[in-house]
Protein backbone atom coordinates (compact mmCIF):
# COMPACT_ATOMS: atom_id res chain seq x y z
CA UNK A 1 0.00 0.00 0.00
CA UNK A 2 1.48 3.58 -0.97
CA UNK A 3 0.23 6.99 0.05
CA UNK A 4 -1.08 9.69 -2.38
CA UNK A 5 2.24 11.00 -2.93
CA UNK A 6 4.06 7.67 -3.67
CA UNK A 7 6.81 8.30 -0.92
CA UNK A 8 5.69 5.62 1.40
CA UNK A 9 4.90 2.17 1.22
CA UNK A 10 3.49 -0.47 3.88
CA UNK A 11 4.09 -4.28 3.53
CA UNK A 12 1.80 -6.84 5.60
CA UNK A 13 0.02 -9.61 5.34
CA UNK A 14 -3.38 -11.21 6.68
CA UNK A 15 -2.81 -11.99 10.50
CA UNK A 16 0.23 -10.14 10.35
CA UNK A 17 1.38 -8.97 13.90
CA UNK A 18 3.55 -5.64 12.61
CA UNK A 19 3.96 -4.04 9.27
CA UNK A 20 7.10 -2.97 7.97
CA UNK A 21 7.39 1.00 6.49
CA UNK A 22 9.46 1.65 3.52
CA UNK A 23 10.56 4.93 1.98
CA UNK A 24 11.06 6.01 -1.43
CA UNK A 25 15.01 5.54 -2.10
CA UNK A 26 15.32 6.93 -5.58
CA UNK A 27 13.07 9.55 -7.30
CA UNK A 28 12.76 9.54 -11.41
CA UNK A 29 10.61 11.30 -13.02
CA UNK A 30 11.81 10.49 -16.83
CA UNK A 31 11.88 13.93 -17.79
CA UNK A 32 15.05 15.40 -19.13
CA UNK A 33 14.89 19.60 -20.45
CA UNK A 34 15.83 19.83 -24.39
CA UNK A 35 15.50 23.60 -24.64
CA UNK A 36 15.48 26.46 -21.75
CA UNK A 37 13.58 28.87 -24.49
CA UNK A 38 9.98 30.15 -23.70
CA UNK A 39 7.84 28.71 -25.71
CA UNK A 40 4.64 30.35 -24.31
CA UNK A 41 2.04 30.50 -26.77
CA UNK A 42 3.67 28.28 -29.26
CA UNK A 43 2.14 25.70 -31.60
CA UNK A 44 3.23 21.92 -32.28
CA UNK A 45 2.22 19.70 -34.51
CA UNK A 46 3.29 15.17 -35.82
CA UNK A 47 5.64 14.80 -38.65
CA UNK A 48 5.20 11.01 -38.41
CA UNK A 49 6.07 10.00 -42.15
CA UNK A 50 9.12 11.89 -41.46
CA UNK A 51 10.05 11.15 -38.25
CA UNK A 52 9.97 14.39 -37.16
CA UNK A 53 7.49 17.45 -35.35
CA UNK A 54 6.94 20.97 -36.04
CA UNK A 55 6.75 23.66 -33.87
CA UNK A 56 5.75 27.63 -34.55
CA UNK A 57 5.93 30.50 -32.02
CA UNK A 58 5.85 34.19 -33.58
CA UNK A 59 6.65 34.33 -36.86
CA UNK A 60 9.22 31.24 -36.58
CA UNK A 61 8.54 27.97 -37.63
CA UNK A 62 10.78 25.22 -36.69
CA UNK A 63 11.19 21.26 -37.56
CA UNK A 64 12.75 18.60 -35.39
CA UNK A 65 13.75 14.84 -35.58
CA UNK A 66 11.63 13.28 -32.72
CA UNK A 67 14.16 11.25 -31.26
CA UNK A 68 17.50 13.37 -31.48
CA UNK A 69 15.66 16.33 -30.91
CA UNK A 70 17.95 18.18 -32.82
CA UNK A 71 16.59 20.68 -35.85
CA UNK A 72 15.42 19.34 -39.13
CA UNK A 73 14.73 23.15 -40.98
CA UNK A 74 13.81 26.07 -39.71
CA UNK A 75 12.39 29.30 -40.69
CA UNK A 76 10.58 32.96 -40.39
CA UNK A 77 7.74 33.13 -42.29
CA UNK A 78 7.53 36.51 -43.98
CA UNK A 79 4.11 38.91 -43.68
CA UNK A 80 3.05 41.00 -46.40
CA UNK A 81 2.91 43.92 -43.59
CA UNK A 82 5.90 43.78 -41.84
CA UNK A 83 4.73 45.17 -38.90
CA UNK A 84 5.97 43.66 -35.31
CA UNK A 85 1.82 42.85 -33.57
CA UNK A 86 1.53 39.93 -36.73
CA UNK A 87 2.56 36.41 -35.50
CA UNK A 88 1.45 32.99 -35.99
CA UNK A 89 -1.90 32.41 -34.49
CA UNK A 90 -2.75 29.30 -35.61
CA UNK A 91 -1.23 26.38 -37.41
CA UNK A 92 -2.59 22.94 -39.05
CA UNK A 93 -1.00 20.45 -41.19
CA UNK A 94 -2.13 18.58 -44.19
CA UNK A 95 -3.60 14.72 -43.81
CA UNK A 96 -0.90 13.67 -45.92
CA UNK A 97 1.56 15.88 -44.27
CA UNK A 98 2.77 17.38 -47.01
CA UNK A 99 1.73 20.97 -46.28
CA UNK A 100 1.65 23.56 -43.49
CA UNK A 101 -0.30 26.13 -42.98
CA UNK A 102 -0.28 29.04 -40.75
CA UNK A 103 -2.51 32.03 -39.84
CA UNK A 104 -0.81 34.90 -39.73
CA UNK A 105 -2.63 38.00 -37.36
CA UNK A 106 -3.13 39.98 -34.38
CA UNK A 107 -4.13 39.21 -31.05
CA UNK A 108 -6.33 41.90 -29.55
CA UNK A 109 -8.10 42.56 -26.20
CA UNK A 110 -10.07 39.89 -24.20
CA UNK A 111 -8.77 36.69 -25.93
CA UNK A 112 -9.97 38.17 -29.41
CA UNK A 113 -7.94 37.43 -32.47
CA UNK A 114 -7.83 38.74 -36.21
CA UNK A 115 -6.59 36.92 -39.07
CA UNK A 116 -4.56 38.67 -41.63
CA UNK A 117 -3.18 36.92 -43.79
CA UNK A 118 -2.10 33.03 -44.77
CA UNK A 119 0.80 30.93 -45.37
CA UNK A 120 1.29 27.44 -47.05
CA UNK A 121 4.79 25.42 -47.19
CA UNK A 122 4.38 22.35 -49.51
CA UNK A 123 7.14 19.60 -48.83
CA UNK A 124 9.31 19.73 -51.68
CA UNK A 125 11.61 16.44 -53.63
CA UNK A 126 14.18 17.26 -51.58
CA UNK A 127 12.58 16.61 -48.14
CA UNK A 128 12.27 20.58 -47.03
CA UNK A 129 9.33 22.34 -46.68
CA UNK A 130 9.30 25.89 -48.91
CA UNK A 131 6.30 28.67 -49.13
CA UNK A 132 3.66 27.74 -51.81
CA UNK A 133 1.08 30.41 -50.93
CA UNK A 134 0.84 33.63 -49.27
CA UNK A 135 -2.02 35.36 -49.03
CA UNK A 136 -4.12 38.29 -47.40
CA UNK A 137 -6.89 37.12 -45.94
CA UNK A 138 -10.19 39.60 -45.18
CA UNK A 139 -12.77 37.11 -43.62
CA UNK A 140 -12.49 39.34 -40.16
CA UNK A 141 -15.40 36.74 -38.97
CA UNK A 142 -13.44 33.40 -39.28
CA UNK A 143 -12.24 30.95 -36.28
CA UNK A 144 -8.37 31.16 -36.43
CA UNK A 145 -8.50 27.19 -36.70
CA UNK A 146 -8.67 25.71 -40.16
CA UNK A 147 -8.05 22.73 -41.71
CA UNK A 148 -7.27 21.48 -44.98
CA UNK A 149 -9.72 19.94 -46.72
CA UNK A 150 -9.46 15.89 -47.29
CA UNK A 151 -10.34 15.57 -50.24
CA UNK A 152 -8.67 18.33 -52.07
CA UNK A 153 -5.87 20.08 -50.11
CA UNK A 154 -5.45 23.52 -51.46
CA UNK A 155 -8.83 24.26 -50.25
CA UNK A 156 -8.78 25.59 -46.30
CA UNK A 157 -11.89 25.06 -44.19
CA UNK A 158 -13.00 27.54 -41.74
CA UNK A 159 -15.65 28.36 -39.27
CA UNK A 160 -17.74 31.44 -38.73
CA UNK A 161 -20.29 31.80 -36.28
CA UNK A 162 -22.90 31.12 -39.13
CA UNK A 163 -21.45 28.62 -41.17
CA UNK A 164 -18.75 26.02 -42.48
CA UNK A 165 -16.54 27.22 -45.71
CA UNK A 166 -13.70 26.41 -47.66
CA UNK A 167 -11.72 28.82 -49.77
CA UNK A 168 -9.32 28.20 -52.27
CA UNK A 169 -6.16 29.67 -51.64
CA UNK A 170 -3.62 29.28 -54.93
CA UNK A 171 -6.73 31.23 -56.70
CA UNK A 172 -7.69 34.58 -54.69
CA UNK A 173 -10.16 34.73 -57.16
CA UNK A 174 -12.58 32.29 -56.18
CA UNK A 175 -15.02 33.28 -53.86
CA UNK A 176 -15.59 31.10 -50.62
CA UNK A 177 -17.90 28.23 -51.10
CA UNK A 178 -20.33 27.52 -48.48
CA UNK A 179 -19.82 24.08 -47.23
CA UNK A 180 -22.61 23.61 -44.18
CA UNK A 181 -24.87 26.43 -43.06
CA UNK A 182 -25.39 26.49 -39.37
CA UNK A 183 -28.87 26.06 -38.82
CA UNK A 184 -28.79 27.26 -34.96
CA UNK A 185 -26.11 29.84 -34.95
CA UNK A 186 -23.49 30.59 -33.05
CA UNK A 187 -23.97 33.90 -30.50
CA UNK A 188 -20.28 35.08 -31.47
CA UNK A 189 -17.02 34.19 -33.64
CA UNK A 190 -16.16 30.83 -33.00
CA UNK A 191 -12.95 30.12 -30.94
CA UNK A 192 -12.13 25.91 -31.69
CA UNK A 193 -13.52 24.15 -34.40
CA UNK A 194 -12.20 20.41 -34.72
CA UNK A 195 -13.23 17.92 -37.37
CA UNK A 196 -13.46 13.74 -36.83
CA UNK A 197 -10.71 11.60 -39.05
CA UNK A 198 -13.19 12.00 -42.34
CA UNK A 199 -14.54 15.68 -42.19
CA UNK A 200 -18.17 14.10 -42.02
CA UNK A 201 -18.81 15.31 -38.35
CA UNK A 202 -17.09 18.31 -36.56
CA UNK A 203 -17.52 20.24 -33.49
CA UNK A 204 -17.38 24.37 -32.87
CA UNK A 205 -17.59 26.17 -29.84
CA UNK A 206 -17.43 30.27 -29.01
CA UNK A 207 -17.39 31.50 -25.63
CA UNK A 208 -21.00 30.86 -25.05
CA UNK A 209 -22.16 28.07 -27.00
CA UNK A 210 -21.25 24.70 -28.87
CA UNK A 211 -22.45 22.90 -31.79
CA UNK A 212 -21.62 19.52 -32.93
CA UNK A 213 -22.66 18.47 -36.41
CA UNK A 214 -22.96 15.66 -38.58
CA UNK A 215 -23.14 16.63 -42.15
CA UNK A 216 -24.11 14.05 -43.74
CA UNK A 217 -27.16 13.71 -41.70
CA UNK A 218 -28.07 17.44 -42.66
Amino acid sequence: MFGARVRYGIAYKTNQPGFQIYTRKFYHNFKVAISTENFEGARGGNLGSMGAYVMCEKTRIGIYNQDTYEPIQQWNVPTKSQKDEIQILYMTISHDQTKIGVALGKALIKERFEITEIAIYKKGSNGKFGLEKLRDFDDKDSCIQFSFNLKNSCELLFFTREELYSIDYVDEAKDRVTVYSFENQLGATPKFGEFNKDQSKFIVTSAADVLYVDIKKG
